[in-house]
């Protein structure tokens, strides 16, 4: 067997996604493409005998990474494979100077990052909700450029990290994207995006549970036929609560792990619902 690592191309995304229906996992191209995208040098394939039959992909803010799409070929698994993905990415974010580094682990793949060096923070709940929705829309608007400036800010401040341009190419693939103010204040913000279940709620950050409810059924009630899904933070403290106030079911969890204890300071109560398990 010749193993071999090299950068995830844009050639390389329907074998990405191929691996990702295979888990069931809900990307789409223009998720993957933006991930590649916002960091080229640091998403990986493995291959074997110059065919592909693994991928990583890492991201980095100012100041933390994340790790995210660590999938292996069936037939090439327990082979070591995974692990070396996952010590390249790791080596990259490295280089990056970043303070810490995360993911979000599948029950699966737990005993693989713990023998990496990471620990677990808390479980990170996910939620569906099948249509139909009915709700009324409530006191929000579209995100426009005279607010990104403004919702980057505020976003910062509660994740504990910048990720502006990360938050521009999200808005760019948006399906739906809508923020809430109060006297020229910034309260939240949330956006729709691709998902091979129909559409994914997050990223969502609001200040209190009733802008985070606001927010929340203004999305979904854009796409009154559309099965949605969300990611949570586990620290969250009214992002469970008001998802399930509004007919989402949890459907399983994941852990949040952490290398490099040097953890970014979010805020408890903003974070509604992550972009997805790869990017926080």
């Amino acid at each position: 067997m010749s193993l071999s690592f090299r950068p995830f191309t844009l050639d390389d995304v329907p074998f990405a996604l191929s691996q990702c229906r295979r888990e069931q996992w809900d990307n789409t191209c223009e998720v993957i493409q933006l991930g590649i995208n916002q960091n080229p040098d640091g998403c990986f394939i493995g291959e074997c005998d110059n065919q592909a039959v693994g991928m990583v992909t890492t991201i980095s803010y100012s100041r933390s990474g994340w790790i995210g799409n660590l999938i292996v070929d069936p037939d090439h698994r327990r082979r070591g494979i995974g692990e070396l993905l996952m010590r390249r990415g790791i080596e990259f974010l490295e280089r990056a100077k970043v303070k810490s580094i995360y993911l979000e682990a599948d029950p699966l793949g737990v005993n693989v990052y713990r023998r990496l060096g990471f620990s677990g923070q808390y479980n990170s709940p996910r939620f569906i909700k099948t249509p139909p929705h009915e709700f009324e829309c409530e006191t929000e608007s579209a995100i426009s450029p005279a607010t990104i400036d403004l919702i980057e800010e505020f976003d910062a401040s509660r994740f504990g990290d910048n990720r502006s341009r990360f938050l521009r190419g999200l808005l760019d693939i948006s399906r739906a994207a809508l923020c809430w103010q109060s006297h020229g204040t910034m309260r939240g913000y949330a956006m729709a995006l691709p998902s091979a279940a129909g559409l994914r709620l997050g990223p969502c950050v609001a200040d209190s549970a009733d802008v985070a409810r606001g927010l929340v059924k203004a999305i979904v009630e854009r796409f009154p036929t559309t099965t949605f899904v969300v990611g949570v933070p586990g620290n969250s403290e009214f992002g469970p609560t008001v998802l399930g106030s509004l007919g989402f079911e949890q459907t399983g969890q994941c852990l949040r792990m952490v290398l490099d204890q040097d953890p970014i300071s979010e805020s408890k109560p903003a974070i509604v619902a992550m972009a997805n398990g790869a990017t926080g």
